[in-house]
């Protein structure tokens, strides 16, 4: 739902965009290592003092295109963060990365969990954009919204209820199950059954070896990556409403016939918690938009 300062801020982009591509950017509190616009390859054209859910104090910015010390900033289409359109806080070329270290971060612990590593945020940021697709902050943060919420805060890389069992009775497609290989939720967004590892196996690496070695999803943090952005980028990017900006159509698209319209959409709600932590975390404005999974 829309809100009447996401109308002002959107018209004050209006009159502040007329001459230029500028977007303004959320509360950036002053304990980040690095702030500002030059992150997203963009020169500041204006900033004003905010404090950040912690009451830590700090600047919005006023981000427009042309320097920055960086490459242009890419498809943010000139929205400003009051906009929940799928194109707000645009990045870079293909060497820039979507959120600093401490951004993540901030996203992953806002919500309760543990600090990631270098290793993971290394890995998030490469492939988002190689096997997911994404191209914005505000995609890049519902992505790690929904697989926070599947993994467990990034710490499930095998299904809890399957790590002694293997599930050995459960998840079976015989018509693809390599002998000895189980193939239970595995990974960042815990990928299950065989044909998606089938599919995901072969676009990825043109083989099959995560159909022979299933355990390499879980194994390697850079597979876990890869199968959870392949997922994100062949079943959900492209799903109606996700280039909109709206959340719960990612939501749907992952988990919707459990979650949305049905007696478990208490859980579809817990997401939504959790995007609106990361979204403050990654310095775009106000909750987002919600709807997609009613």
């Amino acid at each position: 739902m829309r809100i009447t300062t996401s109308v002002i801020l959107c018209l004050g982009l209006a009159i502040s965009s007329s001459a230029q591509d500028c977007w303004w950017t959320g509360c950036q509190p002053n304990d980040w290592a690095t702030t500002g616009c030059a992150t997203f390859g963009r020169s500041e054209g204006a900033k004003e003092k905010c404090w950040d859910g912690r009451g830590v104090e700090g600047y919005k910015y006023n981000c427009c295109a042309g320097g920055g010390g960086g490459s242009e900033g890419g498809s943010d289409g000139g929205n400003d963060g009051g906009n929940d359109g799928g194109n707000e806080g645009g990045s870079g070329g293909d060497g820039d990365v979507f959120v600093t270290y401490e951004q993540f971060s901030l996203g992953v612990t806002s919500n309760g969990y543990p600090a990631p590593s270098q290793e993971q945020y290394t890995n998030f940021n490469k492939y988002a954009r190689e096997q997911g697709k994404i191209s914005t902050v505000q995609e890049a943060a519902m992505a790690l919204t929904q697989l926070l919420h599947e993994s467990d805060g990034l710490r499930a890389k095998r299904e809890y209820a399957c790590i002694e069992s293997q599930c050995p009775e459960h998840y079976r497609y015989p018509s693809c199950d390599a002998p000895g290989q189980y193939y239970y939720g595995r990974g960042y967004i815990q990928l299950s059954w065989c044909y998606n590892y089938k599919d995901a196996s072969e676009a990825i690496f043109g083989d099959n070896r995560l159909v022979t070695n299933a355990d390499q999803v879980a194994t390697s943090d850079a597979i876990a990556w890869q199968t959870a952005f392949w997922y994100w980028g062949s079943r959900v990017h492209d799903a109606p409403g996700v280039q909109q900006g709206q959340f719960g159509a990612s939501t749907r698209a992952i988990n919707g016939f459990l979650e949305c319209s049905t007696p478990n959409h208490y859980q579809a709600m817990s997401r939504v918690r959790i995007y609106g932590k990361v979204r403050a975390a990654f310095g775009l404005e106000g909750p987002g938009d919600p709807s997609g999974c009613a």
